[in-house]
């Protein structure tokens, strides 16, 4: 062996004893060695000699791959390759926790939680950025760090539950458990008596409605974790002298999980509500001393626990380009010929004549939130005929039975209108309700007209008007059945649909589309309708099982050539983007939550193609005039404002604007089905142009 091979850390012979290599040098053209002796008497002692001049025979090893070595002489080495791995204080130790591509923009949360004493965020991207996969990331580098080994997931029930197991077992290789009664049973049977059965389950998941239980909540105040993640937290906030029990219930939950646990994450898209006091509360579960006695927040201290960016704040770091594809967002109005459709033409006519008055009576005695129900009429004549036929079935059978019943008590009068504007409110603050709390406001927005209409009949009745003027109102209303029934076969609404769909498929003849409504009905409807076209066609509602919800969300993820028509219930938290990004409005919903929501299931972090969003609206109407110009400058701000507070739910308010709006419902009557041939347009159209007076002063009045 030359001397060019003899290397620091090799065992050699040399002068009749066994030495290790310490370094080799180059000395006035020579090369000289030091060694350190292995044995013998010289054992440990160090010698230097020159290389050539002295006999150095290196001792060759041979390596048996099947024996392992001592262990004394591995784990030094060992030892010190761990030492060359340390990484700073500051560096990310999961370097890669997941089979997941990784975006720059998603790490700022990692690096924002390591920066602080205790993990503690308030994770408010907006919808369809991945936090889902932001929350995974911190929760692998704290497991990485030695700092996670129980963690719990709180998200709302449905999918979504499902959504964060499967996220966290394919993406990041951890299983939660599932955590429900027969959970908890199975857990109390496998432990010692009295033991709590969430000190047993080290990772788990479980939906805010079950953990929100009295029994349940006193056993998670009795354990802690380390991580805690509370998905949609929103609903969570305080909600103030008007919160209902589950309000309550809720904000008692997220009270005690973030005294039970050392990292909190928070995540929810819509942060702000308008109300501060919310937004505050929402703070305060991270830190209490971010907010002071009188529940204000102390200014700038909260900033270092929030992580808050739209779509447009995310650029690609090489091209300085939006990293999300803008969504398309296209008005499409339906036109209504009233000579080619008279029987439609009739049935909106005559019910706005029905409901008029009442919006009369409501303007001169200034009491608009009275008459708020009555828009139930409005919103589904605008949605399908279907849907308001079905409505005002049940408000004729309803109201005969009222007549012939006794007349409201006073204390149940006051609870409907207590709970109405309780839903209404939560409606109104999170876009979206489960389908037990929409199902009940409908049914008490039916109750509060039969009961209006009743009182209507009595006082005729009072005042000695003939027998032909006390039945009109339920003559009225069996006329306006029967014109629905006419108008069944010559929908707007179902047309317009399956033509927007036909176009779609024109140019993309495998592409899975997405439908909203807001009506159960309606979607029974469009589903047949669209089945006639010859589609494939999917449904999913708040009514479903959770089983039957996620075959069908599967199957629409991994299958082209479908269509799947929703209801805002089936809304939350879904990921439809795989597969899909054409959705369809078949009509314009009050409230701009609900948009983002509806939006926010193919316009989210892994689509690859442009949303296409379609909005449907009947041109001249109720709907056309007034709605959609508030849709176009809820579209405008958002691309503006960092944070888009609920500023359009003026339909729940009971306040001046609401008497405007009516006004100018009954003034849309001698413009019925009258559209411009200036074509509306989200970005360019300016809300007032055409509007009357009222409408311009509602415009306004919002722009304050």
């Amino acid at each position: 062996m030359t001397s060019a091979q003899i290397t620091p850390g090799i065992e050699v012979h040399a002068r009749g004893l066994l030495w290790q290599v310490v370094n080799v040098t180059d000395q006035a053209g020579s090369r000289h060695c030091r060694l350190r002796g292995l044995g013998g008497a010289l054992l440990g002692e160090e010698i230097e000699i020159v290389l050539g001049v002295e006999t150095v025979v290196p001792i060759r090893k041979t390596i048996d791959p099947r024996r392992a070595g001592r262990i004394r002489e591995w784990l030094p080495y060992h030892q010190a390759f761990l030492l060359e791995q340390a990484l700073g204080p500051g560096a990310l130790l999961a370097a890669q926790p997941g089979r997941l591509r990784i975006e720059p923009y998603q790490l700022v949360p990692v690096v924002r939680a390591l920066a602080l004493n205790r993990v503690r965020l308030l994770l408010a991207d907006g919808v369809g950025l991945g936090k889902t996969i932001q929350a995974g990331l911190i929760v692998a580098e704290l497991i990485a760090r030695r700092l996670a080994h129980r963690i719990l997931v709180v998200s709302p029930a449905g999918p979504l539950l499902e959504q964060w197991r499967a996220e966290f077992r394919d993406r990041f290789g951890l299983r939660l458990s599932v955590i429900d009664r027969s959970k908890l049973d199975e857990v109390r049977r496998a432990a010692e008596l009295g033991a709590n059965p969430f000190d047993h389950i080290s990772m788990g998941l479980a939906s805010v409605d079950f953990l929100k239980q009295d029994r349940v909540l006193a056993e998670l105040e009795r354990t802690a974790y380390d991580v805690i993640i509370i998905d949609e937290a929103h609903h969570s906030v305080e909600a103030g002298t008007g919160a209902t029990k589950d309000d309550s219930q809720r904000r008692r939950l997220a009270l005690a999980l973030a005294r039970r646990c050392d990292s909190l994450l928070l995540l929810t898209a819509t942060p702000h509500d308008g109300n501060d006091r919310s937004f505050a509360s929402l703070c305060e579960l991270l830190d209490p001393s971010l907010v002071d006695g009188r529940g204000t927040l102390r200014e700038g201290r909260y900033r270092k626990h929030l992580v808050r960016r739209l779509k447009r704040h995310v650029l690609n770091r090489k091209t300085g380009e939006p990293l999300f594809p803008d969504r398309e967002v296209t008005p499409h109005p339906v036109v209504v010929n009233e000579r080619e459709n008279p029987a439609f033409a009739k049935l909106t006519r005559s019910l706005l004549a029905f409901i008029a008055p009442e919006f009369k009576r409501a303007i001169r005695a200034k009491e608009f939130g009275d008459v708020l129900s009555f828009f139930a009429l409005l919103k589904r004549s605008v949605s399908t005929v279907a849907a308001c036929r079905t409505t005002l079935e049940a408000v004729r059978k309803r109201l005969t039975e009222a007549l012939n019943g006794a007349v409201e008590e006073q204390q149940a009068r006051k609870e409907r209108i207590r709970s109405q504007r309780e839903l209404r409110r939560r409606l109104e603050r999170f876009g979206a309700t489960s389908a037990e709390e929409e199902a009940e406001l409908a049914e008490l927005e039916l109750e509060d007209v039969v009961q209006r209409l009743a009182d209507l009949e009595r006082e005729s009745r009072r005042e000695g008007r003939s027998s032909a003027q006390v039945e009109s109102k339920v003559t009225a209303l069996n006329e306006l059945v029967k014109l629905a029934d006419g108008a069944l076969d010559a929908d707007p609404k179902l047309n317009a649909l399956v033509e927007q769909v036909q176009e779609v498929r024109a140019k993309e003849p495998s592409a899975n589309i997405l439908i909203y409504t807001e009506y159960t009905t309606s979607q029974g409807v469009a589903e047949a309708a669209l089945k006639n076209a010859g589609f494939n066609v999917l449904t999913l509602s708040g009514e479903d099982k959770d089983k039957d919800r996620l075959e069908k969300t599967d199957r629409f993820r991994s299958e082209d050539d479908l269509v799947m028509v929703c209801t805002d219930a089936a809304a939350e938290g879904l990921n439809l983007h795989q597969r899909c990004h054409h959705l369809i409005h078949l009509e314009l919903p009050f409230n701009p939550n609900r948009l983002e929501q509806r939006n926010g299931r193919i316009d989210r972090y892994g689509q690859q193609h442009t949303p296409m969003v379609r909005y449907l609206y009947l041109a001249g109407t109720f709907e056309g005039n007034i709605l959609l110009r508030l849709i176009a400058k809820y579209e405008r701000q958002r691309k503006v404002l960092t944070s888009m507070p609920n500023t359009l739910g003026v339909t729940a308010s009971d306040d001046l604007t609401a008497g405007r709006l009516l006004q100018g419902v009954i003034e849309s009557e001698g413009t019925l089905f009258k559209s411009t041939d200036q074509a509306d347009s989200f970005e360019t159209a300016d809300p007032a142009t055409g509007a009357d007076e009222h409408t311009k002063e509602l415009l306004a009045e919002i722009d304050r």
